[in-house]
């Protein structure tokens, strides 16, 4: 299989969420190995910090922001603020693989090592209710890489969580998030399938198996009377409910959404609580960046072993009546020892892009059609028929490696 590295997001911060990395359009952060993509953060140039220097994403025609704060970091060695002391990656399928309601299964370890911040996350394709968080935010999985013995819980806990709300003062996403610990383990340690099911009705995020669910949304009332929002902001300003008009309980997790996958370093947003656990900067430092990049004998060195999210299949299903897609099956039947197969593809009206991201990123189901078929073949002749059917039907939608989808 092909695993070319997806499009990436140069951000100097999301969301004012204050992190530390530069994130990169290169290998050197974002790579394949063995067959399984790497998101690794890598230490920045040292030179780029020790003197005056600016880096300016704009000129180099690579920033995906429109925000100048997010495109130029500037090394000041008098004042004792510097460029993002660390790189990393971030990728997303916002061009080539996009879902309303369905499920998502992405098999990854997560990083281990300090101060690093791994996340699988959705964000709407279009800001239809409004800026952030007013059209949501869907976290699949957050961690921390610190070890089990960081108070506010390291690479031994996940979370999930949704983000939605009027403005980002009155973000309820704490009325939506869940976390879960790793039995005798860490999530470093081994893979995981981390796993979001989401429909009309409710949403829920799990771990390896549907069973073992962490956060469990049912929409069942508005989501503004959930919030339980005031009836003005900090400034006196009237709130605006920017969702009950459309009558779906769901709202605003009733869009295209897309999946974005990075390792975030750092943070000056209380991700990593202040005077915690031997944290090296202060969040409302106007050095808080140096006094990270000063401190890295104490956390490069827990990176060593396990410092990347290593990803090893990511696979996106759109449930059927939504989203242009509708559902055909077919049906192998062996009448000499009594197998039912039933096979269900969905197909959406983008089903080229999707099945390109598909083939060129992670995984395809073809590999466990054709195993399937492989088994009736050995069963009896009976099946030849079907057989034929079924594989002419993966053909039209799978080429063979090396062709190409227009």
């Amino acid at each position: 299989m092909l695993y070319p590295s997806a499009p990436l997001a140069p951000y100097w911060s999301k969301f004012r969420n204050g992190q530390f990395e530069q994130t990169t359009i290169t290998d050197e952060n974002v790579f394949v190995q063995n067959g399984m993509l790497h998101i690794k953060p890598t230490l920045q140039d040292a030179k780029l910090i020790e003197t005056n220097n600016v880096i300016d994403l704009r000129k180099q025609g690579i920033c995906s922001s429109t925000l100048w704060t997010d495109c130029v970091a500037v090394t000041n060695t008098t004042n004792g603020t510097i460029v993002n002391p660390v790189k990393s990656g971030r990728i997303n399928t916002k061009k080539g693989a996009t879902i309303k309601y369905g499920r998502v299964e992405v098999t990854a370890s997560l990083p281990a090592g300090d101060w690093l911040w791994p996340a699988i996350w959705m964000l709407p394709v279009k800001d239809t209710y409004g800026v952030w968080p007013q059209s949501g935010e869907i976290d699949i999985v957050e961690s921390r890489g610190n070890n089990y013995t960081y108070a506010q819980g390291g690479n031994n806990i996940i979370s999930s969580a949704l983000h939605w709300g009027p403005n980002t003062a009155n973000d309820a996403w704490w009325r939506t998030n869940v976390k879960r610990n790793a039995l005798h383990t860490t999530f470093s340690k081994t893979f995981h399938t981390f796993g979001l099911e989401w429909s009309e009705k409710y949403l829920f995020t799990y771990i390896d198996t549907r069973l073992l669910q962490v956060l469990y949304t049912n929409f069942n009332q508005p989501l503004w009377a959930r919030g339980n929002f005031p009836l003005s902001d900090s400034n006196g300003t009237r709130l605006i409910d920017p969702w009950s008009k459309t009558g779906n309980f769901a709202t605003p997790f009733d869009q295209e959404f897309y999946l974005i996958l990075n390792v975030a370093v750092g943070g000056t947003n209380g991700w990593f609580q202040d005077g915690a656990s031997g944290k090296p900067w202060v969040d409302q430092s106007p050095t808080a960046k140096k006094d990270f990049w000063d401190s890295q004998k104490s956390w490069q060195p827990t990176w060593k072993d396990n410092g990347q999210m290593v990803v090893k299949s990511v696979k996106m299903w759109q449930q059927h009546g939504y989203n242009g897609c509708w559902r055909i099956s077919l049906s192998l039947q062996s009448g000499h020892i009594g197998i039912d197969v039933w096979v269900w593809w969905h197909r959406c009206d983008r089903v080229k892009k999707l099945i390109s991201w598909y083939w060129s990123f992670a995984y395809i189901t073809t590999d466990l059609l054709m195993d399937i078929s492989s088994i009736l073949v050995d069963s009896g002749s009976g099946l030849k028929h079907n057989i034929r059917v079924l594989h002419s039907f993966i053909a039209k939608l799978h080429p063979s490696p090396g062709k190409s989808i227009s």
